[in-house]
């Protein structure tokens, strides 16, 4: 653990020691599919101590990290465990919001969390809040708002400036792995989240007569027939996630007989060739079509489901903010390409373009609301 975190510790239980009380603190836990984060935050202070980062990709090997790292952060705390604790993961939670199963982790019979069967003294019975990973961005969505500070996260594509949540429906996407949706949806006087699934939604396709038809039809014919045996329609996400970058990039190379270039690479060398000064415009292309759906998505959403605002959110989309930028007039004519345009008009669409890692701030803010007894 680094020294300024043991420095940080020392001084909140100096600070609870010279007022005479225990330290108030709750815990945040945000896994990934490679690390997992671990950070402290105290019972109304804004700032997030992140205490430790663990790579694991099972279950196995996080409850054997997290166990060593209750036993090293306990006596940094006064041995005093957290009020309340918060785990965020990509994957179902079940019911009883007490298991989930982590759909980024390979091995499938060893990535099942259930929070009855962690350290009680880090993970106390009945304080422990587990999260699907988009519910965390939402709620850290919420909580940078709470905080006032989403201006210095978001900026617009189009429409105002996300300063402060409004009070109508919002959309929030993120791709990376996958393609996360979720939705925050006013009701009364408050934001309830609800994560989604329409990632797995069939694609959308213009009609006939529109210049990309031929395109996109031979782009679905290519992924259905590579991951379906042509038997189902593509997915969103079969596009919009980094495995999507990578077909996506596999097909335009293929479309264009390039025999001169790599027929395969990594979504983040798609990405990073794509976005280059001197791009490479075979990954230019699919960089493009990856985002382009990515505002079909967004139309489809806000038509079905009355939202008034889109969230581009996640690291992902702070790497590529130039890219989307540059193309954020092209992107807003795919969102309004619909017979129903007059029900998009005014939406406003922000992405994220500073990091700051909005799961960890989501789990932590939700900690904070269950703090009382």
């Amino acid at each position: 653990m680094e020294a300024t975190v043991v420095e940080k510790l020392a001084t909140w239980c100096g600070t609870a020691k010279a007022t005479g009380v225990n330290l108030r603190y709750v815990l945040g836990v945000d896994i990934g599919a490679t690390n997992t984060r671990v950070a402290l935050q105290r019972v109304g202070d804004p700032e997030v101590v992140f205490v430790s980062q663990i790579q694991a990709d099972r279950v196995s090997t996080l409850m054997a990290q997290l166990e060593t790292l209750s036993s090293a952060l306990l006596p940094l705390v006064g041995g005093v465990s957290p009020l309340s604790s918060c785990i965020d993961a990509a994957g179902p939670i079940s019911a009883n919001r007490k298991e989930v199963e982590i759909t980024n982790w390979p091995d499938k019979a060893d990535r099942t969390l259930n929070v009855d069967t962690m350290n009680p003294k880090m993970f106390p019975s009945g304080k422990t809040l587990l999260l699907n990973d988009l519910e965390a961005c939402c709620y850290g969505i919420l909580g940078l708002d709470a905080a006032g500070t989403l201006g210095k996260f978001f900026a617009p594509l189009w429409g105002p400036n996300l300063v402060a949540m409004q009070p109508f429906h919002y959309l929030v996407l993120a791709m990376g792995t996958g393609l996360g949706v979720g939705l925050l949806l006013r009701i009364g006087n408050e934001f309830k989240v609800v994560p989604a699934e329409i990632g797995h939604t069939l694609l959308t396709s213009f009609g006939p007569a529109h210049p990309e038809y031929a395109a996109d039809t031979s782009l679905a014919n290519f992924l259905s027939t590579k991951l379906y045996e042509g038997r189902h329609g593509v997915e969103f996400e079969d596009i919009c996630s980094g495995r999507g970058l990578e077909w996506a990039y596999e097909w335009v190379v293929a479309s264009h007989r390039a025999a001169d270039v790599e027929p395969k690479l990594t979504a983040a060398k798609v990405a990073e060739r794509g976005s280059a000064e001197s791009p490479c415009p075979y990954a230019r292309e699919a960089l493009w079509i990856h985002y382009k759906y990515l505002l079909r998505v967004a139309q489809n959403t806000c038509i079905g489901v009355q939202t008034k605002g889109v969230i581009l959110a996640g690291d992902n989309q702070v790497s590529n903010h130039s890219f989307v930028r540059s193309n954020a007039t092209q992107l807003q004519e795919q969102f309004m390409n619909h017979p129903k345009k007059a029900w998009l008009n005014g939406i406003p669409v922000v992405q994220q373009e500073v990091k700051v890692n909005i799961n960890m701030i989501g789990a932590t803010y939700m900690a904070q609301q269950h703090t009382q007894p």
